[in-house]
């Protein structure tokens, strides 16, 4: 049974060993990995240009950098940044890569690559999803509605603000910030009036209004009013525009330069709307000075442009040439201006596109690196495995063989004392049957010695044949096949003398031997020395230990 274990446990552990054989492997795996690192390192010293003035450091730390640079208008850093927190992200925790995919979004907006916006925010609203993050989700999802709001894709924004709708309006207020909740009233609004439902978009805007009233949010406030008085100014109602423009420029204290000058020409667009010229002109002179101040060239193009139109229904041909010579000034800086703008932004989209492709460059060589110290490690610890399983299965063979041999000799030890036992048994057996016999002839003996004279005359058979036969049937029996190997003996033997050698094999003394036969002590005594001279035994052999080795 030990050997039969043993040899299971050798093709085991053979198969084992061969599995765990990594020399080669190791060398294979060594080769291929300078080879790539050969390989890659151009890339990545390349890579690495687009980010030489910038410190390698964590997530947070680029973050924070680019946000910094974002607000100094500083987009070229801000993008760099930003792309080095996402190239460092990939071996960060799903947080981390979160916020870097977002900053990356947020920069883009400002800059004007909004489809690099849409594709930085999926992938943050991805990962917000992963971690089961809900204001994370809320914010992704609410930023992405106001991204197609600016791309004027208002059936993806009002989807995007529909699914975020349930993070901001819960339970528990406090669940949101005012700023953000207000914010989100004001593009539902939006939403639902550029989808033609005016009626709702309206009482969401009046809802937004009071909101940022009981809640002290000016900047919100002026937000959603901008918003609200376009809204209305395109639905026609503009009573309703005149009420809350005249009411906001009434609080001009709390307004900026810009954000008064806007109002001050909407406020003029609703009178030229009601046909009031007057009060249409006098709004449209106080838009166009206040952004004469600000330098506002959008608003003065426009507000020249209505100050023109008003002065020639006047047929007032002095003013209406100088605004219009203003206004056409105005617009050719403006192409300029949009023109600049654009291969701005085609700068931009260059540099992100730079930037991304080494980033991923940098992304690639950094899991690359990470690949190969885990390789690394991985074989180090299978080897080390394998040295320990090599050494566990040596010491486990050397105890089986142990308890194999221990077996072996237990096995021949038992094997000896059973043939030592048999051995004592067969010849107690012997003699008891023997003793059995004897004692049963001694009336015979008794009877037949008293008429003999002496132990030299033979003994004449009286009803010796039964018990003979009887004697011979049972004691020949134990080893029939004696007789077998006495007749491959190359010495003619008579019947009488096998009938010998089997008593004597059968340890019968010459006394036993003549109370079988019915012969005296002496003739059997002569048939013995006749038989040893047949066998060619020499002086000192024993004749029954030769008859035993046959």
């Amino acid at each position: 049974m030990g050997l039969f274990f043993l040899k299971e446990l050798n093709l085991s552990n053979q198969i084992h060993l061969r599995f765990m054989s990594f020399p080669r492997f190791l060398n294979v795996y060594t080769v291929l990995t300078i080879a790539v690192l050969l390989c890659c390192f151009p890339s990545y010293a390349q890579a690495n240009q687009a980010f030489d003035s910038i410190a390698y450091k964590n997530v947070a730390h680029h973050v924070s950098q680019s946000d910094e640079y974002l607000n100094a208008s500083n987009y070229t850093f801000a993008l760099r940044h930003a792309q080095m927190a996402k190239s460092i992200s990939v071996l960060e925790n799903d947080q981390q890569r979160f916020t870097a995919n977002f900053q990356l979004g947020r920069v883009c907006f400002y800059m004007g690559l909004f489809e690099n916006v849409t594709q930085s925010w999926l992938d943050a609203l991805s990962i917000a999803k992963t971690i089961k993050n809900d204001s994370l989700i809320a914010k992704t999802l609410f930023n992405l509605a106001g991204l197609y709001i600016m791309l004027e894709d208002y059936d993806k924004a009002n989807t995007y603000l529909g699914r975020a709708k349930p993070y901001f309006f819960q339970d528990n207020d406090d669940a949101i910030p005012p700023v953000t909740r207000l914010m989100f009233l004001n593009n539902e609004a939006i939403i639902t009036g550029q989808l033609g439902k005016r009626t709702k978009a309206n009482k969401i805007f009046k809802e937004g209004l009071l909101f940022a009233k009981e809640n002290d949010l000016e900047s919100g406030l002026q937000t959603i009013t901008s918003a609200y008085t376009t809204f209305l100014l395109e639905s026609n109602l503009f009573d309703q525009a005149e009420v809350l423009l005249q009411a906001t420029i009434a609080d001009s204290l709390n307004l900026s330069p810009a954000a008064l000058a806007t109002y001050f020409y909407k406020l003029g667009d609703v009178y030229e709307n009601k046909q009031q010229t007057d009060e249409a002109l006098f709004n449209f002179n106080r838009s166009h000075l206040i952004a004469s101040e600000i330098n506002n060239i959008t608003l003065l193009k426009k507000s020249a442009e209505k100050l023109f139109r008003i002065y020639d229904e006047r047929s007032d041909t002095k003013m209406s040439l100088a605004f219009q010579k203003a206004a056409d000034s105005l617009k050719s800086i403006e192409r300029q201006y949009e023109a600049e703008k654009s291969l701005l932004i085609n700068h931009y989209n260059e540099q992100f596109q730079a930037y991304q492709y080494k980033g991923k460059q940098r992304e690639w060589f950094i899991v690359l690196v990470a690949f190969i110290v885990v390789g690394l490690l991985t074989i180090t610890y299978l080897l080390y495995l394998r040295r320990v399983k090599k050494k566990s299965i040596v010491q486990h063979k050397q105890a089986l063989m142990a308890y194999n041999q221990q077996l072996i000799e237990e096995r021949a030890h038992l094997k000896e004392m059973m043939a030592y036992q048999k051995q004592e048994f067969d010849v107690e057996r012997r003699l008891i049957r023997n003793q059995a016999i004897i004692e049963s002839l001694k009336p015979l003996q008794n009877s037949d010695t008293a008429e003999a004279e002496d132990d030299d005359q033979e003994i004449s058979p009286l009803n010796y044949e039964d018990a003979k036969l009887r004697f011979d049937q049972e004691v020949l029996s134990l080893d029939p096949n004696f007789y077998h190997r006495l007749q491959n003996l190359d010495v003619k033997l008579t019947p009488n003398e096998k009938r010998l050698c089997g008593y004597l094999y059968h340890n019968l003394s010459s006394k036993e031997i003549s109370l079988l036969t019915g012969q005296t002590v002496r003739a059997v005594e002569m048939a013995r020395i006749r038989l040893r001279k047949k066998f060619n035994l020499q002086k000192g052999e024993s004749l029954s230990a030769f008859v035993h080795s046959i």
